[in-house]
């Protein structure tokens, strides 16, 4: 039994290092295969994907390359269509090779990664069919409201098949998915807008007081073809239970004066005035201070002042017997820039005189003046 104890026992001493060897080679290849891909795939997806030809990033960045080197190859609308040179038969196979290999990748990526939903959107921009090219992007946009691209694509699509409910649902994601960008989707609501049935999708958007509300207002008026467009907006927000504010119709009125319809301006201020306030608009406009000013060009508007102090107060606290609402202007002691005080007025051709009082108490070479320019 001892000779047959001694005859097994250097098997057993042999074996645990193979089996520590093979551990160790199965770690090995663990880590080039996992491990090492992950730091490779950002900078090398070429390496990556030869240790690993199914790892997700390293396919992306293969992918987006390949695209990259598809496009650059790809002639783009030019301003002049002759400008464009025509391809080479070499550059016209390397074209259907790229192509191939973009759809292959994007394929692999789909399958590793099914929410990647860049693979959906590269693999639409290289689909002949538009059909199922929309049906990619719309999978691209589902998987990721970020895909600016297929998102975009997709607004201009049914822009021009002027499904505008559709259009104006992705204008509304891409201007709360990239605000910084709001400005120059406006021209597509501005457009739309003058549809009756997206105006109303608008005016809901607006009424939920959406984060690109302020941006709307500050550049639809030059946006949109017909002026009257904007004003329709704003009275079916009123209707609608939320009425533009004084700070939201600036922006439309200034534009209006500015371009020269006046008449236009003014009608669409007395729109949002109150019963009462109605009643009491005449020449001028809030010519007693009663009301503190809207800022809107048809009312007073204060701008910013140095070293001088703007105020509206009780006539009753200046004494020599004034009272009522007086505009109080207080000058610093040195140079000061004194702001503009001013209201835009409304009259038909005719002989007007301007009337008010003043109380000055005011040591200047060249005193105090009032201006009226037409």
């Amino acid at each position: 039994m001892s000779g047959a104890a001694e005859a097994v026992r250097p098997a057993r001493h042999w074996l645990r290092p193979a089996l520590l060897g093979l551990l160790g080679v199965f770690l090995v290849a663990m880590i080039l295969c996992k491990s090492l891909p992950d730091g490779l795939a950002e900078q090398s997806p070429e390496l990556a994907l030869w240790l690993n030809p199914d790892h997700p990033v390293a396919l992306q960045k293969k992918l987006q390359s390949t695209r990259d080197a598809l496009f650059t190859l790809t002639p783009q609308p030019a301003a002049d269509a002759m400008a464009a040179a025509p391809l080479t038969p070499a550059q016209q196979t390397e074209i259907v090779g790229l192509r191939g290999a973009i759809r292959a990748l994007a394929v692999r990526l789909i399958d590793q990664d099914p929410l990647n939903a860049r693979a959906f959107r590269i693999l639409a921009e290289i689909t002949d069919d538009r059909e199922q090219a929309r049906a990619l992007m719309q999978a691209a946009a589902v998987r990721s409201r970020r895909e600016t691209t297929a998102v975009n694509w997709l607004l201009l699509d049914a822009f021009e098949r002027q499904d505008y409910a559709v259009a104006f649902a992705h204008a509304d994601v891409l201007m709360r998915t990239r605000p910084a960008n709001a400005g120059a989707n406006m021209r597509f609501v501005g457009i739309l807008a003058e549809a009756a049935d997206a105006r109303a999708l608008l005016v809901k958007a607006l009424s939920s007081k959406r984060a690109w509300r302020a941006t709307y207002f500050k550049t639809i008026a030059g946006t949109v073809r017909d002026q009257r467009t904007p004003l329709a907006v704003m009275l079916d927000l009123r209707d609608a239970g939320s009425p533009p504010t004084a700070e939201e119709q600036a922006p439309y009125l200034n534009f209006l004066i500015d371009n020269q319809q006046s008449e236009l301006a003014y009608y669409a201020w007395l729109q949002f005035q109150e019963p009462e306030q109605l009643a009491k608009i005449g020449l001028l406009t809030n010519g007693g201070f009663e009301t503190p000013p809207s800022g809107l060009p048809f009312d007073w508007t204060i701008g910013k002042a140095v070293n001088v102090t703007v105020d509206i107060v009780d006539a009753a606290g200046l004494g020599r017997g004034a009272s009522g609402q007086v505009l109080h202007v207080e000058f610093g002691s040195g140079r000061a820039s004194f702001p503009k005080v001013e209201q835009v007025l409304a009259l038909g051709p005719g002989l007007y005189r301007l009337e008010g009082r003043q109380i000055v108490d005011l040591a200047a070479t060249r005193g105090l003046r009032w201006r009226v320019s037409c």
